[in-house]
């Protein structure tokens, strides 16, 4: 380690002794007293310099060589800070807020649509596809009137060439988004009807076995959402499995 750990340590108590009203501050905002001290000829991609003394330290195992060092780690980075001298890091561990990536991944395994899938799943005693694409079944064009995006379907059974979608929910979203025109001329909500007649016709005509679950065959409360009762939920699955393996016998 090249710079001094010991002349690091005092530039941050000298902060904190000049700043206390602050608690916590990002490695970054000391960086113009890291250079005025000499520890750093200048600064690079805010903070940079402190960041890889820091992540060397981390790697050495020895970040407890700068005491006031707090290492806010997730699954996509980590963020570096100084904290006060004398204040319990658990407090801001504590503080600490999901990722998007982990909030994205709560809210899909929290949803009504895997919840049924997964129901589907149970019913048919094995793992279907999910968000599964053919490149036979395409959008409209783009703007650019050559490239064409696959459509997504919720589920798909390759043993049984078999294609699961969900219908009826009710979308919440009814801001102007929903009216927004589409490269296709019409509303997105116009646009998502044309689309789910293309999925049966398409399929159709592929000789891809098709069956829809219509959400209101499962009992709703006041926001839409399924209350969830396992067992009487599976018997629904298993019903519309049922009449659908009857029909296409």
């Amino acid at each position: 380690m090249r710079v001094d750990i010991k002349q690091i340590n005092e530039v941050i108590k000298d902060y904190f002794n000049h700043n206390t009203e602050i608690e916590k501050v990002p490695v970054k905002k000391l960086m113009p007293s890291f250079i005025k001290a000499g520890i750093f000829d200048k600064d690079k991609r805010k903070g940079l310099p402190i960041r890889n003394v820091l992540k060397e330290l981390d790697r050495e195992d020895a970040l407890a060589t700068v005491p006031t060092v707090y290492a806010d780690r997730n699954e996509e980075a980590t963020y570096w800070y100084f904290i006060k001298p004398g204040i319990d890091h658990a407090i801001f561990s504590q503080e600490k807020q999901p990722t998007k990536r982990q909030l994205a991944k709560k809210r899909e395994e929290e949803s009504d649509s895997k919840y049924i899938l997964d129901l589907c799943d149970e019913a048919l005693d094995m793992k279907g596809a999910r968000q599964h694409t053919f490149e036979f079944l395409l959008g409209d064009y783009h703007k650019d009137g050559l490239t064409r995006t696959m459509l997504i379907l919720d589920l798909y059974y390759p043993k049984l060439n078999l294609v699961i979608e969900l219908r009826g929910k009710v979308y919440q979203d009814t801001s102007e988004r929903e009216s927004e025109i589409t490269v296709s001329g019409v509303t997105r909500a116009e646009q998502r009807k044309i689309y789910n007649q293309r999925k049966v016709d398409v399929l159709a005509k592929e000789e891809v076995n098709y069956l829809e679950i219509e959400y209101y065959l499962f009992q709703l409360d006041s926001e839409n959402k399924i209350i969830r009762n396992h067992d009487a939920d599976l018997k629904v699955v298993q019903e519309a499995l049922s009449e659908y393996m009857t029909i296409n016998k």
